[in-house]
This record gives C-alpha cells, structure tokens and sequence, in this order.
C-alpha cells in the first residue's frame, strides 16, 4: 500500500526534479535501516511545501546519526509541526502521509526520554505518535518499535 501511494508521486512534473526523487529514496532508506548513506546536500534542494516534513524528518535521523542531538530535535519538532498541518489541510495530505510525523514523533520520543530532564515530554510524544496518527503506513511496525522503546526505558 505504501508503495502504490508513493507511486503516485512519480508524475513527470517530479521526476524532472532531482532533489525530489533523492528525498523519496532516502525515504526508502531510512525505512531500510541505513540513514547513514545519506547526504545533507541533497536535503537542501528540495523547497516543495508537500515534501518539507520529509525533508525535516531525514535531516533529523542525519543529525542524530552525527550526535547532534539539539538539531536533531529541532528538526524532529519541525517535521511533526509541518506534518500535522499538512495532514489538517482543506486538501489533505497527499504527498509525505501521516508516516513522516508519526516516526517523527517517535524518533523524538527516544530522543527526549533519554534525559531525566526531558522524559515526561518523550513519553508524551510516544503516546503521540502511537495513537495520534490513525492512518500512517508501517503503524504495525511504528507500535513494535514504541513497545521496544518504552521496554527499554522502563514504561510498560
């Protein structure tokens, strides 16, 4: 199902736009576990409204890869905040899917309880991106991996 939405996106009008199909691989990438291949370079490029969650979201993974935990938060946030208005638009959200702010919402629940400071917020966020996104691609996948998280730092 995944597939067949994305498919959708590669009109013509998007695969005349490099930067465009760069961020739908490292989509794909991430959801295959390799983040690490990816370049910011090619993040950058990319400036279209419907794709600027994505954009957020890949540059967060980037830098939390990099240890750069203060702007892989940041940008965390951002791709939750564009996503969820996107997802609330009079036109729906077509192009990223709920999937970009329900990972994103994870990614920066692991992120956040890893600080006594912080922990209360990243629990928040895991119940945000376990229930709060009803029609997001890999949920089965999403509620395995916040299971194994909350495991990890004690919650049940």
């Amino acid at each position: 199902m995944f597939l067949t939405d994305r498919a959708t996106l590669l009109t013509k009008d998007h695969l005349s736009k490099p930067s465009i199909c760069s961020l739908l691989a490292m989509e794909i990438i991430y959801f295959l576990n390799c983040p690490q291949l990816l370049l910011e370079p090619c993040l950058e490029a990319v400036t279209n409204p419907t794709f600027i969650p994505l954009r957020y979201f890949i540059q967060g993974r980037l830098h939390e890869d990099l240890k750069e935990t203060k702007d892989a938060i940041q940008c965390y946030r951002e791709a939750i905040r564009m996503g969820d208005q996107l997802c609330t638009s009079k036109n729906g959200f077509v192009s990223c899917g709920e999937h970009v702010p329900a990972f994103a919402s994870y990614e920066l629940a692991v992120l956040l309880c890893k600080s006594k400071l912080t922990f209360d917020e990243g629990k928040e966020f895991f119940a945000k991106s376990g229930d709060g996104y009803k029609a997001c691609h890999f949920r089965n996948r999403l509620h395995v991996k916040i299971h194994l998280a909350k495991k990890a730092f004690g919650e049940s």
